[in-house]
C-alpha cells in the first residue's frame, strides 16, 4: 500500500507547481489582476525529507502529515522539479510535499500538501512561494486529480486557482490549469478571499468541518482565525447574469458550499462544482448588518443552527426570516 499511495502522491504533487509563477513581466514580478494560464512539465520522485512540514503552523495548521503518523518518509514524501509557462513568461520550480491523513478509504481518495519555491527561468530570480492542498479520487481506477492554491508569498500573495495533472509524475507529466489573482482594489462581494461570519456574538465564522476536502464534508461555527483558515475562506464566483447570484466556493478544497435536499434542516456541505446545480447557488441580499444568502434550489436561507453560538453549532438551511442567525458579514 505504501508503494501504491506513493505512486498517487507523485501525481498530486505535480500541479501545485502551477500556481506560482511569476508574471509575464520580468522586470516587476506582479501578477496583474484576472486570471493566467499555465502550461508546462514536472517530475518528482520519493525523497527522505518532509520539508513542507516546516510550514504546517502556518500554512497547514489541520493537516496531520503522514510521516508524523509513522509511515517512512521515503513512502510518504516527495520531492522534484517544474518547468513552465504562465502565459508567456517561462518558469521553473523546485516543489517537496507529503501525504496527509483523511477519512476516508484510500481507494478512493487520497490527500497530499504541497509547497513550491518558483523561480524566473532564465535569470534565476526568486519569484515566491505557493502552498496546495491536493486531492486525488478514485486512486485504484480512473485517477482524478484536483489541486487547490491555499497560500502564497511574494509574487503569489492572494493567489488562488486549480490545475489539473496528465500522466505519471515519476516519468515526467504535462500540467495545465489557471493561476488567478484578484483586484485588491475592488471590495465588493464576488472579489477575492471573504470570511463568512455570523453577526451572532462570539466572532466566529462559517468553516468546513476539519479542514478536510471530501465532498459531503458539513459546515459549522468555528472562531473566525486572525489570519484567516484556508477552511474559512471564500471565493464568490457570479453565476452567469444573474444578479446578486454566486457560486461559494472553499479556498483549501475548490468546493462549493450546497445543500443536498429542500427541507428544512439540511446541513451547508462542500460538494464538487457543478454548472448547472442550482443546490450550490446562492443568493446574496443586502440587511441591515450583512447579507443573507438564500439558497437557488429550495429558496430557504443559511443559517446557524437555533441561534447557537457554541463552536461545532452546524450550518443548515431553513426558512427565511429577519433573524440575526440568518445575518452574516461578508469581508
Amino acid at each position: 500500500m505504501a508503494h501504491h499511495l506513493m505512486k498517487i502522491f507523485k501525481f498530486l504533487f505535480i500541479p501545485s507547481l502551477l500556481f506560482f509563477f511569476g508574471s509575464a513581466s520580468a522586470s516587476d514580478d506582479v501578477l496583474s489582476p484576472g486570471c493566467h494560464v499555465f502550461e508546462g512539465t514536472t517530475q518528482v520522485t520519493p525523497s527522505p525529507m518532509c520539508g513542507i512540514l516546516t510550514k504546517k503552523d502556518q500554512y497547514f495548521p489541520e493537516q496531520t502529515f503522514l510521516v508524523e503518523a509513522g509511515l517512512p518518509a521515503e513512502d510518504s514524501c516527495s520531492a522534484g522539479t517544474l518547468e513552465g509557462y504562465l502565459d508567456d513568461r517561462r518558469v521553473r520550480g523546485e516543489v517537496i510535499a507529503g501525504l496527509t491523513a483523511s477519512d476516508t478509504d484510500p481507494s478512493i481518495e487520497v490527500t497530499a500538501a504541497s509547497g513550491i519555491r518558483v523561480f524566473d527561468y532564465y535569470t534565476g530570480v526568486f519569484l515566491g512561494e505557493i502552498f496546495t492542498l491536493d486531492t486525488i479520487f478514485d486512486p485504484e481506477g480512473d485517477i482524478e486529480e484536483s489541486l487547490a492554491v491555499i497560500a502564497g508569498t511574494e509574487t503569489f500573495k492572494n493567489v488562488t486557482g486549480s490545475f489539473q495533472i496528465h500522466g505519471d509524475a515519476s516519468e515526467t507529466a504535462a500540467i495545465d490549469g489557471e493561476l488567478c489573482v484578484d483586484d485588491d482594489d475592488d471590495d465588493d462581494v464576488g472579489s477575492g478571499l471573504s470570511e463568512i461570519r455570523t453577526s451572532l456574538p462570539g466572532n466566529r465564522c462559517v468553516s468546513v468541518w476539519d479542514g478536510d476536502v471530501g465532498n459531503g464534508q458539513p459546515t459549522v461555527l468555528w472562531d473566525c482565525a486572525s489570519e484567516g483558515a484556508p477552511s474559512q475562506q471564500y471565493t464568490f464566483e457570479p453565476y452567469e447574469d444573474s444578479p446578486n447570484e454566486y457560486r461559494v466556493k472553499a479556498q483549501h478544497s475548490v468546493k462549493c458550499l450546497a445543500v443536498a435536499e429542500k427541507g428544512n434542516g439540511e446541513i451547508v456541505q462542500q460538494w464538487a462544482c457543478e454548472d448547472t446545480a442550482k443546490n450550490a447557488i446562492w443568493k446574496l441580499e443586502h440587511q441591515s448588518e450583512g447579507y443573507r444568502l438564500t439558497n437557488k434550489l429550495s429558496n430557504r436561507c443559511m443559517a446557524v443552527w437555533g441561534g447557537f453560538t457554541e463552536n461545532a453549532t452546524k450550518i443548515v438551511q431553513w426558512d427565511c426570516a429577519d433573524s440575526q442567525n440568518m445575518t452574516f458579514e461578508i469581508e
